[in-house]
């Protein structure tokens, strides 16, 4: 019996050693990416800056579900997804101009709102000649963002009726909580910077 215990001893001891190892690694790689991200000897020049904007990331969550908000003909609720300085920061002691991906991508997505829009109501968009070849860079660009990041969250479904007295199923999104970056925390990041940048060159900060 003193065998018996001391060995599931030993096994428990063993266990929450190679746990704790696990878990110091996952930080250590965690600690060692933000810190690489957050130094602060980066030039600014070339190639010599951070992959990110240089802030620490904070988890949030999202719950999918449908709305009556950001229709395809909601052209100012879509606009405020877009912060102050149209979701650029300005980055060094040259406060060189970076594209921050997330706004792109909202950015793409209004381009492709508004052809859609512009089809729709028969008009001329504002963009006319160009705004083909734009659109289609917009599509890419989101595909490829999706790609990218790829959300494995599982969806359920319901059961559906198809032609040819068939059977299959599908899947709204709706109720599905999805694991996210804290996209506030990225916005106020991004709309700090751009104040502070507006204020140096005496741009007006509420444009």
């Amino acid at each position: 019996m003193r065998l018996t215990l001391h060995s599931l001893t030993f096994f428990l001891v063993c266990l929450l050693t190679v746990t704790n190892i696990s878990r110091l690694s996952l930080t250590w790689r965690h600690y060692g990416k933000y810190r690489r991200i957050l130094r602060n000897d980066y030039s600014y020049i070339e190639d010599d800056y951070p992959s990110e904007i240089p802030m620490l990331k904070y988890p949030a969550a999202m719950m999918f579900n449908e709305t009556d908000h950001y229709d395809l003909f909601s052209t100012e609720e879509w606009r405020t997804l877009i912060p102050k300085g149209h979701g650029w920061v300005h980055l060094g002691s040259q406060r060189r101009p970076f594209a921050v991906t997330m706004y792109h991508q909202f950015h793409c997505l209004l381009s492709i709102r508004q052809a859609l829009e512009d089809v729709i109501l028969n008009q001329t968009s504002q963009y006319e000649a160009g705004h083909s070849s734009h659109t289609n860079h917009c599509f890419s660009y989101l595909r490829q963002g999706l790609l990218c990041k790829s959300d494995t969250t599982l969806e359920p479904t319901t059961p559906v009726d198809l032609p040819g007295n068939k059977h299959g199923a599908a899947a709204s999104g709706s109720g599905v909580l999805h694991k996210c970056m804290d996209w506030v925390k990225v916005r106020n990041y991004v709309e700090d910077n751009y104040s502070i940048f507006a204020k140096e060159v005496g741009w007006d900060v509420n444009e």
